[in-house]
């Protein structure tokens, strides 16, 4: 019996369709395309549109991660890296000194921007996404107690570079609590500020200052009831000390303002009409050494002799001559350029000192007044530096600077060079019968459009 069927028939093949087009891409495309994202709510609808495009994922978790976080950071990376790396040292604890002077090293060492991330682990990776998340929820809240309120010329959203600026400002004022999360300034441990100072020029060191300021106004508004008129706010949420954890870890503190906000829904609006009442209060600060750079000291003349002793009056004499020498040496260095980057002079403080090469900042950063100026010329001076500091200038693009200074009155001009000596205003000091400091509270949304 013939048994030959003839040859076997070929199998047919079936192909199946892609479950969306992005899967007909070259993994080394999709995995740039993933990296390049602009959001984790991006990345996450990617991962899930189908399993290929998950398992490819996978196959560069960390490629990608990395990638999404330096689209955020940018430069700051680099900033973001060393706090993730930078576990919160206990100062109470044996060996404190040395495992800080360690970690300044480290931070020192990290190469500039992507560069800092080659030696990270996953574990790093993910660390570091809870900062960007955490420093994000900071630039919002930062921005929002500034920008709600004013013109709509300035109330744009920040520019990356902007939220760059404030993100590392935060991480930087992170990463100095961990090292150090103390108020005590003794000798041992003046040795650390100054050498996690020394890491910095005077333009990055008013942003950590700032950002500092910033914390601890939060960490007020979360427990002292504001008294507007003979109306008192809602009293104070559960308790919550401007020293517990929130001063010193910022996701604890994101944390709690989140905790609190499902008691009190408007709590967050609350926090930024209280944080713009507080615009005459930018110095003030929990930790006294973010206060000031050098502790200059504040009279251009020794003091009487009335309870003051001679060895006072020598100290006082070599610090006021310390102070001029420091004005000296500045005057003397190369003129200082803004850039573009996050990590170059912002166009504010080169502006405004007209490009100084200040390495003041905090109390320090405005000269001293000069013999004669009075009391009320201090507090006009005082209020015009405050402004300054709580508008955030050090941290915006130039055309949102140019455009914020011609939203001040005349009198509160804050013309190109004007800090280079506050006290030489071109259009005069006022007096108490002018009557302007009272006006530093002005409509901010005022003026056509």
């Amino acid at each position: 019996m013939d048994t030959n069927l003839g040859p076997s028939p070929t199998p047919e093949v079936t192909w199946r369709q892609p479950a969306c087009l992005l899967e007909s891409l070259p993994t080394d495309v999709l995995i740039l395309i993933m990296s390049e994202s602009n959001s984790w709510a991006d990345l996450s609808s990617i991962i899930r549109a189908s399993p290929l495009l998950f398992e490819c994922f996978l196959s560069a978790k960390k490629t990608i991660l990395l990638g999404i976080i330096a689209n955020e950071l940018g430069p700051v990376i680099r900033d973001a890296v060393a706090l993730s790396l930078t576990e919160k040292l206990d100062w109470y604890q044996s060996g404190y000194y040395a495992q800080a002077d360690d970690a300044i090293q480290k931070y020192e060492q990290l190469p500039a921007g992507f560069n800092s991330v080659k030696s990270i682990t996953m574990d790093h990776v993910i660390s570091m996404i809870h900062i960007s998340r955490t420093i994000r929820f900071f630039v919002y809240l930062f921005s929002s107690s500034r920008l709600l309120y004013m013109h709509s010329a300035l109330a744009k959203p920040l520019s990356a570079t902007e939220r760059q600026r404030v993100s590392q400002a935060l991480i930087r004022y992170q990463l100095l609590m961990r090292i150090h999360p103390g108020a005590d300034r003794g000798e041992k441990e003046a040795l650390i500020y100054k050498k996690f100072f020394g890491l910095f020029d005077g333009w990055e060191m008013e942003q950590l200052a700032e950002a500092h300021v910033f914390i601890y106004r939060i960490c007020g508004v979360l427990t002292t009831p504001k008294v507007i008129g003979r109306h008192r706010a809602p009293p104070p949420l559960p308790a919550y000390s401007p020293i517990d954890d929130g001063l010193y870890d910022l996701s604890a503190l994101r944390r709690k303002i989140l905790e609190l906000c499902a008691i009190e829904p408007e709590l967050f609006n609350r926090i930024c009409a209280e944080l713009q009442t507080g615009i005459h209060h930018s110095y003030g600060s929990y930790l006294s050494f973010l206060g000031q750079s050098h502790g200059l000291p504040t009279l251009n003349a020794v003091v009487g002799t009335f309870s003051v002793t001679q060895d006072d009056r020598i100290r006082m004499e070599q610090a006021i001559r310390d102070r001029d020498d420091l004005y000296d040496q500045e005057r003397q260095k190369p003129v200082l350029v803004a850039g573009e980057s996050a990590t170059d002079p912002p166009y504010a403080w080169v502006d405004a000192l007209n490009g100084l090469n200040c390495c003041r900042w905090g109390k320090d950063l405005p000269r001293n007044p000069p013999s004669g100026a009075t009391a009320h010329q201090q507090i006009y001076v005082h209020k015009k530096m405050a402004t300054w500091r709580w508008m955030g200038f050090v941290f915006w693009d130039r055309e949102r600077v140019e455009i914020l200074k011609t939203r001040f009155p005349a009198f509160l001009g804050y013309q190109t060079g004007w800090l280079i000596d506050v006290w030489e205003d071109p259009l005069g000091l006022p007096t108490e019968s002018d009557d302007q400091t009272g006006q530093l509270y002005f409509d901010w949304s005022s003026g056509e459009e």
